[in-house]
């Protein structure tokens, strides 16, 4: 399976409008937060569905990768594949938890052990996540927005109860906590339909003439995704204004989806019909994209450089050489002879694949035994 650079580039852009976000809402001075009520509140909209979005695509290809591998080698087995996945999303999700921990420890609140961080939610989301694999992509866009429908339901009646000490504040607790971050309930439906945008893809990609495949790609998910993408916008505004950036509203949904799927639809038709020459136009996103899961959890240690401490004009311009800098880092890591050690993404994949062949080879000597 062919790596897509259009994929890297949008996971890398999505990591990097939610670090500038990140950095802006921290070293802004409170004065000066009027800036964060102008653009950074749709950016934000967009970057965590976004990520969760990619991830949905991302397991996909992996899974169908692995599958096909199947197919055509004895190297692997079904079970293989599923238990691979499973250690990848159980990994991910000590990760995440161990991240909440930290952050429970740092601010002296035990509540925070469980909050809906964008990696926590990802990693529940893919433990949620298999049994969809086995099903039509028809259905898996029903069961999006049936978890859309329950979630306005189960918000509704929860909101209430928000903080308070009983039954029904603690489910809230669970299920949301913050309604500022990414609760499972809305957030789950952007990495189901990022499976179906997945399986499109693999299932274009297995057509090696680049003519059938284009149009293919087109009647499939270009044309389609573009139109989709583009009414949801346009409906947000008409009938959701002004709660689009509202995470209650159906409207926000309708919003972050429309603008992840033009934003994928552009970049994979950039890439597919050479409108741009990619091979190193990109690659200053792509160390964001290698190494997301690495900087999104050490971006955090900004936090405490300059907290509520700077003018709007010298937080963006050190916002912007910030991330330039993330960028070089990076970049020099990549080059070098660890750069593969540095990327906590590949090294949870490494580990769980080398887990997987161990359990496989100690069941068939089981077997011969």
């Amino acid at each position: 399976m062919k790596r897509f650079k259009s994929i890297d580039i949008f996971r890398g852009f999505i990591l990097l409008e939610m670090v500038w976000v990140h950095i802006c809402s921290w070293w802004l001075k409170e004065d000066d937060l009027w800036l964060s009520t102008i653009p950074i509140p749709y950016v934000d909209r967009v970057a965590g569905p976004g990520f969760v979005f990619i991830a949905g695509i991302s397991i996909t290809l992996f899974v169908r990768s692995r599958l096909k591998k199947v197919n055509i080698t004895d190297e692997y087995t079904k079970q293989m594949v599923r238990n691979e996945y499973y250690l990848r999303s159980i990994f991910l999700f000590l990760v995440a938890f161990g991240y909440n921990i930290g952050v429970a420890i740092l601010f002296k609140n035990p509540a925070l052990v469980w909050t809906w961080f964008v990696v926590f939610t990802i990693a529940v989301s893919l433990l949620m996540a298999w049994p969809l694999f086995k099903t039509p992509k028809l259905l898996r866009l029903f069961f999006a927005i049936l978890f859309w429908i329950i979630n306005y339901f189960v918000l509704s009646s929860l909101l209430p109860f928000q903080g308070q000490e009983n039954l029904s504040g603690f489910i809230f607790h669970i299920l949301y906590n913050n309604l500022d971050l990414d609760p499972i309930l809305s957030f789950f439906s952007f990495l189901i339909i990022g499976t179906v945008v997945g399986d499109i893809l693999f299932e274009v990609y297995q057509y090696d003439d680049k003519i059938e495949r284009r149009l293919r790609l087109k009647n499939k998910l270009l044309f389609p995704s573009l139109f989709i993408g583009i009414t949801l916008i346009i409906l947000s505004f008409i009938y959701g204004y002004p709660h689009t950036l509202n995470l209650t509203s159906f409207s926000w949904i309708s919003f972050s989806l429309g603008a992840n799927l033009v934003l994928l639809t552009i970049l994979i038709a950039i890439e597919e019909f050479d409108i741009i020459k990619t091979d190193k136009n990109y690659r200053f996103l792509y160390f964001f994209s290698f190494y997301s899961l690495t900087i999104y959890l050490s971006h955090n240690l900004l936090y405490f450089l300059f907290l509520r401490q700077l003018p709007w004009i010298l937080s963006i311009l050190l916002n912007i050489g910030t991330i330039i800098l993330i960028g070089l880092i990076f970049r020099a890591t990549y080059q070098s002879s660890w750069r593969n050690n540095i990327s906590l993404k590949f090294q949870l994949g490494r580990l769980a694949k080398n887990i997987t062949i161990r359990i496989e080879k100690r069941k068939k000597r089981g077997i011969k035994g």
